[in-house]
């Protein structure tokens, strides 16, 4: 009886009160977004229940940090940019960095000839091109764009700058 009621208040620690880098827990996401990123309790819940089941029982606060400090320094994006790019897209915090994040940027900043900033405006506007793959959906969209339209490099440059959602 002893043992039963010491698992059930172990289970009954809030999400916050947490260890920060737990390992792998149902509340990292949850954890990272309010220790971390300075999210409300409501908010932090709203990330962790649009992640997908098998990233978010998977998911680490250290994973989450991982990718966040990468983002941030890469993008030298402000500790409120990048809470916004989160709350508007948390899948991202179960992206990987070599494998997904790295190669997407890369290859937007040389398709389009863009700076940072400019890398870092299409981000905030629409950070669900994280989640976009460039084989089967950016790069057909950007090249019927540039034919349907007779662009060339720059012009197709400021239509995705204003319109990250094309």
């Amino acid at each position: 009886m002893m043992l039963l009621l010491v698992a059930g208040a172990a289970a009954l620690v809030a999400p916050g009160a947490r260890p920060p880098r737990a390992v792998v827990c149902g509340g990292a996401t949850y954890d990272y977004c309010v220790q971390a990123l300075g999210c409300t309790a409501a908010e932090a819940g709203k990330a962790e229940r649009s992640l997908v089941a098998d990233v978010a029982k998977y998911m680490t606060y250290a994973k989450a940090e991982e990718t966040c400090v990468w983002l941030q320094s890469t993008l030298d994006l402000s500790d409120s940019e990048l809470k916004k790019v989160v709350m508007r897209f948390p899948s991202l915090l179960g992206y990987s960095v070599e494998d997904n994040m790295a190669p997407k940027l890369d290859w937007l900043q040389s398709r389009l000839d863009l700076d940072v900033g400019q890398l870092r405006k299409i981000l905030l506007l629409l950070p669900a091109v994280l989640g976009c793959s460039v084989e089967e959906n950016m790069a057909p969209k950007f090249d019927w764009l540039q034919t349907r339209f007779d662009l060339d490099e720059s012009g197709l440059t400021k239509i995705i700058l204003r319109y990250p959602s094309l």
